[in-house]
C-alpha cells in the first residue's frame, strides 16, 4: 500500500477498549497514523482473511489520513452525521480495499 508510506510511522496497538468509548461491535480505530485493535486479534494470524480484512480495513484509513490530514477527520464527522456509519464514503472505501487486499494477500501466500 503505497498510499500509507512508511510502515514504519504506523502504530499499532493492541486495546481491550478503542478509544473514544468507540463501541463494542467495533473492532478496530485508527488516528492518523496509530491504529488500534481489540485483544482478540492479538497475535495477529495473517492467515486468516477476518484478521487481515480488518488490518487492509485501517491501513486504508491510515492513507486517508494522510492524504488529507486536517480535512478527513472533519468529513469524517460530517458523513458520519449526514449518512450514518455504514455509509461513510470513507468507511464503503476501507472496507471493499480492505477486503480486495486481504484476498490478494491470501491468494499470493497460497501461490
Amino acid at each position: 500500500m503505497p498510499d500509507v508510506g512508511d510502515p514504519a510511522r504506523v502504530a499499532l496497538y493492541c486495546c481491550d477498549r478503542l478509544p473514544f468509548f468507540i463501541g463494542t461491535r467495533y473492532s478496530g480505530f485508527t488516528l492518523y497514523g496509530r491504529i488500534y485493535l481489540r485483544r482478540s486479534y492479538f497475535p495477529l494470524d495473517l492467515t486468516e482473511f477476518g484478521t487481515l480484512d480488518l488490518l487492509f480495513h485501517e491501513l486504508t484509513h491510515v492513507a486517508q489520513f494522510r492524504k488529507r490530514p486536517l480535512l478527513f477527520p472533519l468529513s469524517y464527522l460530517l458523513h458520519l452525521a449526514r449518512y450514518g456509519y455504514w455509509d461513510i464514503p470513507a468507511e464503503i472505501e476501507a472496507r471493499e480495499r480492505g477486503h480486495v487486499l486481504a484476498q490478494q494477500y491470501l491468494n499470493r501466500q497460497a501461490g
